[in-house]
Protein backbone atom coordinates (compact mmCIF):
# COMPACT_ATOMS: atom_id res chain seq x y z
CA UNK A 1 0.00 0.00 0.00
CA UNK A 2 1.33 3.37 -0.83
CA UNK A 3 2.27 5.49 2.32
CA UNK A 4 2.60 8.88 0.36
CA UNK A 5 -0.93 9.10 -0.26
CA UNK A 6 -2.97 10.86 2.29
CA UNK A 7 -6.91 10.52 3.36
CA UNK A 8 -8.73 13.03 1.51
CA UNK A 9 -9.43 16.31 4.32
CA UNK A 10 -12.28 16.72 2.81
CA UNK A 11 -15.75 14.90 1.36
CA UNK A 12 -18.33 16.30 -0.50
CA UNK A 13 -21.90 14.70 -1.48
CA UNK A 14 -24.77 16.85 -2.72
CA UNK A 15 -25.58 19.75 -0.26
CA UNK A 16 -23.52 17.74 2.38
CA UNK A 17 -19.75 18.05 3.36
CA UNK A 18 -16.92 17.37 6.56
CA UNK A 19 -13.74 18.05 6.70
CA UNK A 20 -11.15 15.67 8.19
CA UNK A 21 -8.22 17.29 10.20
CA UNK A 22 -5.38 15.22 12.46
CA UNK A 23 -4.88 17.89 14.95
CA UNK A 24 -5.85 21.70 15.83
CA UNK A 25 -4.29 23.45 12.69
CA UNK A 26 -4.74 21.40 10.29
CA UNK A 27 -8.52 22.21 11.42
CA UNK A 28 -7.57 25.73 11.10
CA UNK A 29 -6.19 25.38 7.69
CA UNK A 30 -8.98 23.86 6.37
CA UNK A 31 -11.48 26.45 7.68
CA UNK A 32 -9.66 29.19 6.15
CA UNK A 33 -9.28 27.21 2.38
CA UNK A 34 -13.29 26.60 3.19
CA UNK A 35 -13.77 30.01 3.84
CA UNK A 36 -11.72 31.75 1.11
CA UNK A 37 -13.58 28.85 -1.99
CA UNK A 38 -17.23 29.33 -0.04
CA UNK A 39 -16.76 33.22 -0.77
CA UNK A 40 -14.71 33.08 -4.23
CA UNK A 41 -17.47 30.89 -5.39
CA UNK A 42 -20.44 32.99 -4.23
CA UNK A 43 -21.46 30.24 -1.98
CA UNK A 44 -23.06 30.63 1.64
CA UNK A 45 -22.53 28.14 4.95
CA UNK A 46 -25.73 27.65 7.03
CA UNK A 47 -23.53 27.49 10.09
CA UNK A 48 -26.40 26.76 11.90
CA UNK A 49 -26.47 23.19 10.69
CA UNK A 50 -22.80 23.12 10.89
CA UNK A 51 -21.26 20.77 13.76
CA UNK A 52 -17.99 19.46 14.57
CA UNK A 53 -16.65 16.02 16.52
CA UNK A 54 -13.57 16.10 18.69
CA UNK A 55 -11.89 14.05 21.33
CA UNK A 56 -12.90 14.42 25.22
CA UNK A 57 -9.56 16.11 25.48
CA UNK A 58 -10.02 18.65 23.24
CA UNK A 59 -11.32 22.27 24.06
CA UNK A 60 -10.91 24.49 21.44
CA UNK A 61 -13.86 26.71 20.21
CA UNK A 62 -14.19 26.16 16.67
CA UNK A 63 -15.38 29.21 14.26
CA UNK A 64 -16.10 30.01 10.57
CA UNK A 65 -16.88 33.48 9.31
CA UNK A 66 -16.32 34.78 12.95
CA UNK A 67 -19.33 32.51 14.47
CA UNK A 68 -18.59 29.58 16.75
CA UNK A 69 -19.14 25.98 15.71
CA UNK A 70 -21.83 23.89 17.80
CA UNK A 71 -19.78 20.80 19.42
CA UNK A 72 -21.80 17.51 19.20
CA UNK A 73 -21.34 13.93 20.53
CA UNK A 74 -22.84 12.16 17.69
CA UNK A 75 -23.81 13.94 13.93
CA UNK A 76 -25.53 12.38 11.29
CA UNK A 77 -23.91 12.18 8.01
CA UNK A 78 -25.52 10.86 4.78
CA UNK A 79 -27.69 8.60 7.43
CA UNK A 80 -24.79 7.17 9.87
CA UNK A 81 -24.22 8.40 13.08
CA UNK A 82 -20.76 9.62 13.43
CA UNK A 83 -18.38 10.59 16.73
CA UNK A 84 -15.18 11.52 16.75
CA UNK A 85 -14.26 8.17 16.84
CA UNK A 86 -15.79 6.96 13.99
CA UNK A 87 -19.10 5.92 12.30
CA UNK A 88 -21.32 3.75 15.05
CA UNK A 89 -22.10 1.01 13.42
CA UNK A 90 -23.57 -0.62 15.81
CA UNK A 91 -26.46 2.12 16.95
CA UNK A 92 -27.10 2.69 13.29
CA UNK A 93 -28.04 -0.94 12.75
CA UNK A 94 -29.88 -0.39 16.31
CA UNK A 95 -31.58 2.38 15.65
CA UNK A 96 -32.81 1.41 12.17
CA UNK A 97 -33.99 -2.09 13.31
CA UNK A 98 -36.27 -0.01 15.75
CA UNK A 99 -37.54 2.35 13.26
CA UNK A 100 -38.45 -1.26 11.11
CA UNK A 101 -39.96 -2.23 14.75
CA UNK A 102 -41.62 1.15 15.04
CA UNK A 103 -43.32 0.61 11.73
CA UNK A 104 -44.29 -2.77 12.10
CA UNK A 105 -46.47 -1.69 15.03
CA UNK A 106 -47.93 1.42 13.31
CA UNK A 107 -49.14 -1.06 10.04
CA UNK A 108 -50.27 -4.05 12.55
CA UNK A 109 -53.39 -1.65 12.68
CA UNK A 110 -54.37 -2.57 8.88
CA UNK A 111 -52.58 -5.89 8.70
CA UNK A 112 -54.94 -7.73 10.71
CA UNK A 113 -56.37 -9.25 7.41
CA UNK A 114 -53.46 -10.05 5.60
CA UNK A 115 -51.81 -13.59 5.61
CA UNK A 116 -48.50 -13.59 5.46
CA UNK A 117 -47.60 -13.95 1.99
CA UNK A 118 -48.17 -10.41 1.75
CA UNK A 119 -46.68 -9.03 5.10
CA UNK A 120 -43.84 -10.81 3.43
CA UNK A 121 -43.92 -8.68 0.53
CA UNK A 122 -44.25 -5.34 2.56
CA UNK A 123 -41.62 -6.61 4.72
CA UNK A 124 -39.20 -7.18 1.42
CA UNK A 125 -39.80 -4.19 -0.14
CA UNK A 126 -40.40 -1.40 2.64
CA UNK A 127 -38.90 -2.36 5.93
CA UNK A 128 -35.85 -4.42 5.09
CA UNK A 129 -35.22 -1.62 3.51
CA UNK A 130 -34.91 0.49 6.30
CA UNK A 131 -32.09 -1.57 7.73
CA UNK A 132 -30.23 -2.46 5.01
CA UNK A 133 -28.87 0.78 4.67
CA UNK A 134 -25.06 0.42 4.76
CA UNK A 135 -25.02 -2.92 4.65
CA UNK A 136 -21.86 -3.41 2.82
CA UNK A 137 -20.03 -1.67 5.68
CA UNK A 138 -21.45 -3.42 8.82
CA UNK A 139 -20.51 -6.85 7.01
CA UNK A 140 -17.26 -5.53 6.98
CA UNK A 141 -17.27 -4.18 10.35
CA UNK A 142 -19.23 -7.85 11.41
CA UNK A 143 -16.11 -9.52 10.48
CA UNK A 144 -13.88 -8.26 13.01
CA UNK A 145 -16.43 -8.34 15.73
CA UNK A 146 -18.44 -11.67 15.98
CA UNK A 147 -21.12 -11.01 19.04
CA UNK A 148 -21.92 -7.91 16.60
CA UNK A 149 -25.40 -10.12 14.82
CA UNK A 150 -26.19 -11.30 18.51
CA UNK A 151 -27.11 -7.54 19.67
CA UNK A 152 -29.97 -8.14 16.66
CA UNK A 153 -31.92 -11.10 18.04
CA UNK A 154 -34.47 -9.12 19.63
CA UNK A 155 -35.05 -6.85 17.23
CA UNK A 156 -35.44 -9.14 14.26
CA UNK A 157 -37.98 -11.94 16.05
CA UNK A 158 -40.05 -8.62 15.94
CA UNK A 159 -40.14 -8.16 12.54
CA UNK A 160 -40.37 -12.15 12.09
CA UNK A 161 -43.24 -12.09 14.59
CA UNK A 162 -44.76 -9.55 12.81
CA UNK A 163 -44.43 -11.34 9.07
CA UNK A 164 -46.14 -15.03 10.19
CA UNK A 165 -48.54 -13.44 12.50
CA UNK A 166 -47.67 -15.36 15.56
CA UNK A 167 -44.62 -16.44 18.07
CA UNK A 168 -42.16 -18.78 17.18
CA UNK A 169 -38.61 -19.84 16.85
CA UNK A 170 -37.50 -16.93 14.27
CA UNK A 171 -35.01 -18.80 13.18
CA UNK A 172 -37.34 -22.00 11.81
CA UNK A 173 -39.53 -19.43 10.40
CA UNK A 174 -37.64 -17.42 8.36
CA UNK A 175 -36.27 -20.47 7.13
CA UNK A 176 -39.70 -21.56 6.02
CA UNK A 177 -40.17 -18.19 4.13
CA UNK A 178 -36.99 -18.00 2.69
CA UNK A 179 -35.55 -14.87 4.16
CA UNK A 180 -32.06 -15.15 5.05
CA UNK A 181 -30.41 -14.40 8.08
CA UNK A 182 -29.04 -10.81 8.25
CA UNK A 183 -25.37 -12.08 8.19
CA UNK A 184 -25.34 -13.87 4.91
CA UNK A 185 -28.06 -11.09 3.95
CA UNK A 186 -25.84 -8.47 4.50
CA UNK A 187 -22.80 -9.70 3.02
CA UNK A 188 -24.98 -10.29 -0.05
CA UNK A 189 -26.08 -7.26 -0.95
CA UNK A 190 -23.34 -4.66 -2.87
CA UNK A 191 -23.86 -0.58 -3.62
CA UNK A 192 -23.73 0.98 -7.22
CA UNK A 193 -20.63 1.88 -6.20
CA UNK A 194 -18.79 -1.14 -5.62
CA UNK A 195 -19.45 -2.66 -9.27
CA UNK A 196 -18.26 1.35 -10.84
CA UNK A 197 -15.08 0.78 -8.45
CA UNK A 198 -14.62 -2.09 -9.83
CA UNK A 199 -14.61 -1.98 -13.67
CA UNK A 200 -12.81 1.67 -12.90
CA UNK A 201 -9.94 1.77 -15.32
CA UNK A 202 -6.42 2.01 -12.93
CA UNK A 203 -6.40 6.27 -13.36
CA UNK A 204 -9.49 6.54 -11.77
CA UNK A 205 -10.19 8.29 -8.51
CA UNK A 206 -12.41 6.05 -7.22
CA UNK A 207 -9.81 3.37 -7.61
CA UNK A 208 -6.85 5.38 -6.05
CA UNK A 209 -8.98 6.18 -3.19
CA UNK A 210 -9.16 2.73 -2.08
CA UNK A 211 -5.35 3.02 -1.55
CA UNK A 212 -5.17 5.91 0.34
CA UNK A 213 -4.31 5.53 4.50
CA UNK A 214 -4.57 8.20 6.99
CA UNK A 215 -1.46 10.10 7.59
CA UNK A 216 -1.49 12.65 9.99
CA UNK A 217 -0.45 16.06 9.17
CA UNK A 218 0.17 14.50 5.47
CA UNK A 219 -2.43 16.95 4.44
CA UNK A 220 -0.70 20.12 5.94
CA UNK A 221 3.05 19.71 4.67
CA UNK A 222 1.92 18.54 1.24
CA UNK A 223 0.30 22.21 1.41
CA UNK A 224 3.57 23.71 2.55
CA UNK A 225 5.57 21.53 0.02
CA UNK A 226 3.94 23.00 -2.98
CA UNK A 227 3.78 26.85 -1.49
CA UNK A 228 0.14 26.39 -1.31
CA UNK A 229 0.02 27.06 2.63
CA UNK A 230 1.23 31.21 1.51
CA UNK A 231 -2.36 31.32 -0.40
CA UNK A 232 -4.50 30.03 2.52
CA UNK A 233 -2.21 30.69 5.64
CA UNK A 234 -4.22 34.26 6.16
CA UNK A 235 -8.15 34.93 4.76
CA UNK A 236 -7.78 37.98 2.44
CA UNK A 237 -9.39 40.78 3.70
CA UNK A 238 -10.62 41.01 0.42
CA UNK A 239 -13.15 38.01 0.43
CA UNK A 240 -17.01 39.44 1.53
CA UNK A 241 -17.54 37.69 5.61
CA UNK A 242 -20.85 39.35 5.91
CA UNK A 243 -22.58 39.79 2.18
CA UNK A 244 -26.25 38.77 2.42
CA UNK A 245 -27.59 35.98 -0.07
CA UNK A 246 -28.58 37.53 -3.69
CA UNK A 247 -30.43 35.59 -6.42
CA UNK A 248 -27.41 33.54 -7.99
CA UNK A 249 -26.34 32.48 -4.62
CA UNK A 250 -26.67 29.31 -2.96
CA UNK A 251 -27.31 28.00 0.27
CA UNK A 252 -26.04 24.66 1.35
Amino acid sequence: MPAALPIPRALFFADNSVLLASDLDEVRLLIQILECWSSANRIALNIKKCAYLAPASSQEAIYLFGAEVLRREVYTYLGFPVTARGINLRRHLKSRLEQAGKQSDFLTLDADGWGFTHRLRVYQQYLALMFEYGAPLLAAFAEDSPKFWDETTKDVAKLTKWISGYASNPHFTRNLLGISALPSRFKALKTGFQVVKKHAPEESPLRKLGLLIWKPKAFFRRLTEDKLYEKYRKTPESWPRDRSLSEDRRSV
